[in-house]
């Protein structure tokens, strides 16, 4: 199918952006490689052959700056939804080594959760501070004289809104993985149920019951430019082949495109 995109194994996250396309399947899991930050589907008004909505992903950090932060290339979103799809379905008509993966890494993270709670206590006591700094920031800066002083103020608040944007992407995916190994022993059932079942029902799923299912087996997938680096929740180590799904080898987006 074309370059390698990563399968690394690790349940889905319980708090993610929620997505407002009716289309897009990744919302909330896609990551920009180049810069981090979410991607989110830019929709057309134009269908494609198959009568589907043209769309790709943006990152947001490209789209707020205007390219000047972030200038990666766009996925296009159609193909890459259904090749995302595609390899979640062969994962599950061979899933022992998926589910042996899961169960090592739930007992892993189970030894280790202390050192997880400590990890996140100290980022969100970094995050507070950087606040406090913030808001003392902004009162100097009312009370500032002068261009230089302005622009000296300015320039640390933007730094430490940099560096609260970094934490809360720390912070966010120790919650998601926290969250997402409480398995119980019959909720662990369950999700072995599921992954059997998933090749067999994923076609007929409504659009929400899609992006859930994902979510199931996915913890977030990365965008390089040129490959998706898809993490599924579990220790198993396997390459598989994704194509490179750029803008530029769909449809064109228009100007006039929306983010929904």
């Amino acid at each position: 199918m074309g370059k390698s995109a990563s399968f690394s194994k690790t349940k889905s996250p319980k708090s993610y952006h929620k997505p407002r396309s009716n289309v897009a399947l990744l919302s909330g899991l896609l990551f920009c490689g180049k810069c981090g930050d979410f991607m989110r589907p830019k929709l057309s008004q134009r269908l494609n052959k198959d009568g589907e909505q043209i769309y790709s992903y943006l990152c947001q950090t490209k789209e707020k700056s205007r390219r000047q932060n972030c200038d990666g290339k766009n996925p296009n979103g159609n193909e890459l939804d259904r090749m995302v799809c595609e390899q979640i379905k062969l994962l599950s008509e061979n899933h022992s080594a998926f589910i042996k993966g899961l169960s090592t890494v739930k007992r892993e993270f189970e030894a280790n959760r202390e050192d997880f709670n400590e990890r996140l206590l100290h980022l969100q006591k970094e995050r507070q501070d950087n606040e406090k700094q913030i808001n003392a920031l902004v009162t100097a800066l009312a009370k500032s004289d002068g261009m230089a002083a302005f622009d000296y103020i300015t320039n640390q608040i933007n730094e430490l809104h940099r560096k609260n944007d970094g934490i809360q992407k720390q912070i966010a995916d120790i919650e998601s993985v926290s969250n997402q190994y409480s398995y119980s022993d019959s909720e662990f059932e369950i999700l072995k149920d599921l992954l059997v079942s998933f090749s067999k029902s994923f076609d007929t799923m409504s659009v929400e019951q899609k992006r859930a299912a994902l979510r199931t087996f996915i913890r977030k997938i990365v965008w390089d430019g040129e490959n998706a680096h898809v993490m599924l929740f579990g220790d198993v180590e396997e390459n598989i082949d994704i194509s490179s799904f750029t803008e530029q080898n769909g449809e064109p987006l228009r100007a006039d495109s929306e983010f929904y």
